[in-house]
């Protein structure tokens, strides 16, 4: 249950905390590209089409590593890095976003831990499983291949973080456990002079298999006949509100319908890896692409009122065989009470893209 305190955290504190760029900062990597700039997406809907260029040639991809120095505090809900002047060094912060922010009227810190010096590797963004294997485990290689000095340094992350599901799994591999961790307590303030602020490549080829190369023993052979329906709950929100029209069609398609609550990441990376089409709804589920053959097929669908290129960019990473995405309409964007986001498959045009990404 959220507080009255959250709640007023969560939409003041962008407005009243200060950001400054870091004073004293030393770039060890920092590369900005634009990868899919010049790609051309074909054979999809005309408003995925122009979306997807749209998107191709406005966002930046950043991969960086930065020293910064300073009377410094790692704040331990965010991880941000906030100076003596009670400013958030803006380096430290990879999205401005509602919840990234320190929480302004908080609990009054218990204790407070110096280093000498410190690797800020997650406090939040590992809660969402895309997120976590896009923008924060990839950190671990990134430091193995261009800055491994770092390596015996503390790398910090939150109670909460240490407690996911997905951070705990990847403990059981040497290469990520022998790491020099240092879980920080919510209550806990840490002060340091010395930070190391990471952002790998987003849709790096090499750091999403680096992710898959330690979970090879949990991958199944390859099935082009097996074909994979990824269902979400109405409980999540986004869902298809008439999924009892698009149920059957999947079914003489031969598709088995999976819904992922409630399945552990060994079952999921057999699923994925497994499969020879993965059709599902746009989601975080969908980050399991990393553990698919290049072989596999993958149809997202997607409300033609919620865009997006994540697992466009991803399955072009990937090297897939094959990326469709089905449009719905409707979208509840708006809806007051939860659940948000459900909209409607027309059934006809569903079963033709899926006999198109059959063939």
């Amino acid at each position: 249950m959220t507080s009255l305190r959250e709640k007023i955290n969560f939409w003041v504190a962008p407005y009243v905390w200060k950001k400054k760029p870091a004073p004293n900062r030393k770039d060890i990597v920092n590369t900005i590209e634009k990868p899919f700039f010049n790609d051309d997406p074909k054979d999809l809907e005309p408003a995925a089409i122009a979306s997807f260029i749209h998107d191709n040639k406005k966002w930046e991809h950043k991969e960086h590593i930065f020293e910064v120095k300073g009377n410094l505090t790692i704040d331990p809900y965010s991880g941000l890095l906030v100076d003596e002047d009670n400013q958030i060094i803006q380096e430290s912060m990879v999205f401005d976003h509602y919840g990234v922010y320190p929480e302004k009227f908080r609990r009054r810190h218990s204790y407070i831990t110096q280093m000498d010096a410190a690797v800020i590797f997650d406090h939040f963004w590992s809660e969402n499983y895309f997120h976590f294997y896009s923008d924060i485990f990839p950190k671990i290689r990134l430091m193995m291949e261009k800055a491994p000095h770092l390596k015996t340094l503390p790398l910090v992350v939150s109670e909460l973080v240490s407690k996911t599901r997905v951070f705990r799994f990847f403990m059981q591999f040497p290469e990520v456990s022998s790491m020099n961790w240092y879980v920080q307590k919510p209550l806990e303030v840490i002060k340091t002079k010395l930070a190391y602020v990471l952002q790998p490549m987003p849709y790096d080829y090499d750091h999403w298999m680096f992710t898959q190369s330690l979970t090879k023993q949990y991958l199944k052979p390859f099935n082009p006949d097996r074909k994979i329906f990824i269902n979400r709950p109405a409980k999540t929100g986004r869902h298809i509100a008439n999924f009892q029209e698009i149920e059957p069609i999947l079914k003489e398609e031969g598709f088995e319908i999976v819904e992922l609550e409630g399945k552990s990441i060994e079952e999921q990376i057999a699923l994925f890896s497994s499969a020879g089409i993965i059709t599902a709804i746009h989601g975080a589920a969908l980050a399991n692409l990393v553990y698919c053959n290049p072989r596999c097929k993958v149809l997202e669908i997607m409300s033609d009122g919620h865009l997006n290129t994540h697992y466009y960019w991803l399955s072009k990473a990937l090297r897939l065989q094959r990326y469709k995405c089905l449009l719905g309409y409707n979208f509840e964007v708006n809806r007051f009470f939860y659940p948000k986001g459900r909209f409607w498959l027309n059934a006809a045009h569903t079963r033709d893209l899926i006999q198109e990404i059959k063939a």
